[in-house]
């Protein structure tokens, strides 16, 4: 039997992040946690794993299902995988120039950590 799964992690400034649970053993919060942001090399607060194991939704049903399929965990309870959508603090700000149309980023989108769910990581 096998794992598949991956972490979701924000970071102190808001940043948030994506790490295969195999394929990055530099977040590991069993050991004192050492990963850094890629954005803005900040330790982490907040972190959740999700099991992919058996999928992100049960096979009755599919995301957009509205109909409250009787069994059906999708209706049930929502992702079967443990994912938390996390919701925005503040937008990722663009700039375009007006000559060229070439756009670059000033800043980068950031979150806000969720008050429940996840684990939170002591400093």
């Amino acid at each position: 039997m096998s794992f598949e799964g991956y972490y979701q992690i924000l970071c102190c400034n808001g940043h948030y992040s994506e790490i295969d649970c195999y394929l990055n053993p530099t977040f590991d919060p069993s050991h004192n946690n050492v990963w850094r942001c890629p954005d803005c090399d900040e330790l982490a607060v907040w972190w959740n794993l999700v099991d992919e194991t058996n999928g992100s939704y049960c096979d009755e049903c599919n995301p957009e299902c509205k109909d409250n399929v009787e069994g059906c965990e999708w209706c049930v309870k929502g992702r079967i995988d443990g994912r938390i959508d996390l919701e925005v603090d503040r937008p990722r700000e663009m700039f375009t120039c007006k000559e060229c149309g070439c756009s670059k980023i000033i800043s980068l989108e950031t979150y806000k950590v969720p008050k429940s769910g996840g684990c939170f990581v002591n400093k």
